[in-house]
């Protein structure tokens, strides 16, 4: 059987931008030991950029074996950094786990035959998984390291929720006193082949984690103190929101938000588990809170990037888990693919414009003025009093987005779209999140 709720288990998810050095192992570690209980679920992503590291070994070894080879060897050196500062004898089992894997990695450069992208891919969150187990060995905390492949399983390209939580519930020896170190982003199929499950797919693994364990809550430690109005990385003066209602972060999840993923909050939506955003910097910060409850009027622009939009798409080979999503202009069916799939597609065969998503949640009146005057070329939109969703065209440029997020968020005294103009109207077209 698995833990009773009553247990009040918390799962734990840290991103790569917490991981990206040795200190950064170390001070989730002390995250753990401070926030955390013994028996709570720890789910992490791969060190910094590695996956993207490894995405590029991979996209490298057919044309240049040499330089997937030099690629490797660097990205060695990078995860032996990430361990330098673990004292002896957790610094010598890190170095076998990686010897070993270099190693098999190195084997499949010189393979004969291509592998599948999702064997190179899964090794980021298996080095961290262990290195994380490792530190908390360190500091004399008991700790198990569990490769999420045995238990998430796919079937028809989506977790299984029969299987998944079957395979849960087998490894009994998982329950024993401990903090359980977790890999995200990975899974297997039917067949025991390792599948991935998107960029920030490690957001997913937390949640179905979550949801199987019969969670009190999930903690995602990010580099931010929470959801902001707007990316604080881009936009000075976005605000943190100390709560978000659960559609919203379903739409900015669905519309390409770096915050979550697409998908991490399907698995809890007849759940009573708390999510809240917290940042790994700052871990005594209160976070952003997810609230099913009514909460405040909430002001937010989302920004997402170089989406691929396909027309005509109904009589192409589309895979459903990469539309972000789709709807019919003119009578044809057109998609939106997510931008970490667009290189799936030939683009001899299938014609792929690139386009940029804003999600805007707020006042939107003078929207129509704002993109005459920014130029901006609108493909699609779709709006009800809730929320205003765009396709465009034309790239939205850094200083654009700052310029709609004072125009939506900030106070309407302070705004430079405060015409009162005839500003137009717009036909909307019918959109549907896949």
């Amino acid at each position: 059987m698995l833990p009773p709720a009553a247990s009040g288990l918390s799962v734990h998810k840290f991103g790569g931008s917490s991981l990206q050095c040795g200190y950064s192992f170390l001070r989730v570690a002390n995250i753990i030991n401070e926030h955390a209980n013994t028996g709570d679920w720890i789910v992490v992503s791969a060190a910094g950029k590695t996956t993207d590291k490894l995405l590029g070994i991979a996209e490298k070894y057919i044309k240049s074996p040499q330089d997937a080879a030099n690629a490797l060897n660097e990205l060695q050196t990078y995860q032996q950094s990430l361990a330098a500062v673990l004292p002896e004898p957790y610094l010598k089992r890190f170095h076998q786990i990686l010897t070993k894997d270099i190693s098999l990695l190195a084997s499949l450069i010189t393979a004969a035959e291509p592998r599948p992208l999702d064997q190179w891919l899964c090794y980021g969150e298996l080095w961290s998984a262990h290195l994380l187990t490792l530190f908390l060995e360190s500091l004399e905390k008991q700790a198990i390291f569990i490769d999420a492949r045995e238990i998430l399983l796919l079937t028809k390209k989506q977790i299984s929720y029969k299987l998944s939580p079957q395979q849960l519930a087998q490894k009994t020896p998982l329950f024993k006193s401990s903090f359980k170190i977790s890999t995200g982003f990975i899974a297997s199929d039917k067949h025991g082949n390792t599948v991935t499950l998107g960029r920030n797919g490690s957001d997913y693994s937390a949640s179905l984690f979550g949801k199987m364990l019969n969670a009190r809550r999930i903690i995602f430690w990010t580099d931010v103190s929470g959801i902001y109005s707007a990316d604080p990385r881009l936009v000075a003066n976005a605000c943190k929101l100390s709560q978000l209602s659960w559609r919203t972060a379903e739409l900015l999840a669905e519309s390409g938000s770096s915050v979550l993923h697409p998908n991490t909050l399907v698995p809890l939506a007849d759940s009573n588990c708390e999510i809240i955003v917290k940042n790994s910097r700052l871990s005594k910060e209160a976070g952003t809170i997810i609230a099913r409850g009514k909460v405040n009027k909430e002001n937010i622009v989302s920004r997402s990037k170089n989406y691929g939009l396909i027309t005509n798409s109904q009589h192409m080979a589309i895979d459903e888990s990469h539309i972000a999503f789709d709807f019919i202009v003119s009578g044809s069916k057109t998609v939106l693919i997510r931008n970490e799939y667009i290189n799936c597609y030939d683009t001899n065969r299938y014609d792929i414009e690139l386009v940029d998503i804003l999600l805007i949640c707020g006042s939107a009146e003078q929207l129509p003025l704002f993109l005459k005057e920014q130029e901006l070329d609108v493909l699609h939109l779709h709006s009800n009093p809730d929320f205003c969703l765009l396709i465009t065209a034309t790239p939205v440029s850094d200083q654009q987005y700052a310029l709609l997020h004072e125009m939506v968020c900030m106070a309407q005294e302070d705004s430079i779209y405060q015409s009162k103009e005839e500003t137009g109207d717009f036909s909307h077209a019918a959109l549907s999140v896949s």
